[in-house]
């Protein structure tokens, strides 16, 4: 949660205003770090389905982590299945054992990529664990970008549900 005294530039916001050009609102690493579990797994949620994705019913499971499923690409002849997962909320970041911990899952789903979000990065032995074992890594950083890279009518929508 964001501290309520923090100023809007401290707690990563910030807002560029162009002469006569609505007020824009940017996504910075450190605002979707600072925000919770929830609305993180519902903005990879939004970015999947604005890429075109079917998307399943999302779990919690008991340590705080968030799983869904999604069909890449449906409508094509070959769609592609992929798992997602939100670290725990109290483990923000990734070690090996939480990409291990997923691979584990992602053995019981047919024919599955798995996708590991941690909004406060992968240590070094993670990228390398999740690379050889084909796991996308995600972190604060990649979402900022892609949040970043979308129009600026859905990017605004999205940072004010945020």
């Amino acid at each position: 949660m964001l501290d309520p005294f923090l100023t809007l530039q401290e707690a990563g916001f910030s807002q560029k205003r162009g002469r006569g050009a609505p007020d824009r609102h940017y996504w910075s690493p450190e605002l979707i770090a600072s925000l919770d579990w929830l609305r993180i797994a519902e903005l990879a949620r939004a970015i999947a389905a604005l890429a075109g994705c079917e998307l399943a019913g999302s779990k919690v499971g008991m340590d705080g982590s968030v799983l869904f499923a999604m069909l890449e690409e449906p409508r094509s002849p070959n769609p592609r299945r992929a798992l997602v997962k939100l670290a725990p909320w109290n483990e923000w970041g990734a070690a090996p054992e939480q990409v291990e911990s997923f691979a584990a899952e992602l053995a019981t789903a047919r024919d599955a990529r798995g996708i590991l979000i941690a909004p406060d990065g992968f240590t070094r032995a993670a990228v390398q664990r999740a690379a050889e074992l084909r796991i996308e890594s995600v972190d604060a950083a990649s979402l900022c970008q892609v949040l970043s890279g979308l129009p600026p009518e859905q990017s605004d929508f999205y940072f004010v549900v945020a």
